[in-house]
């Protein structure tokens, strides 16, 4: 250290060191259940795909009234988007993760 910079004497670095590794593994509790949590969500969205119903009309009976049919669809778009944002989700909490890590392993 440089003359004159303040010095800390080896107890409050201690604690300091002790207080910092306990907030870090706080937060790589929450961040490691939200993770989880957003795993899940993307299992989740994965298994349920948008769809929508339509009714279209297929013909006519004899007395001129529609005959309809009513068909379900996929959104593919909507499902693709849904997808993309849930595993940013995952990515971002991954990251989050390994970052926590990194930090604690340097304590």
């Amino acid at each position: 250290s440089p003359e004159g910079f303040p010095r800390v004497d080896g107890e409050t670095q201690r604690t300091r060191d002790e207080s910092r590794r306990k907030i870090l593994e706080d937060e790589l509790s929450a961040e490691e259940k939200l993770l989880a949590e957003a795993k899940q969500n993307l299992k989740d969205g994965e298994a349920n795909p948008e769809v929508f119903r339509q009714t279209i009309i297929t013909g006519k009976t004899s007395n001129g009234s529609p005959i309809t049919k009513t068909v379900t669809r996929r959104n593919v778009a909507k499902y693709d988007e849904k997808i993309r944002m849930l595993n940013e989700q995952v990515d971002l909490h991954q990251k989050n993760v390994e970052a926590l890590k990194t930090e604690l392993s340097k304590l």
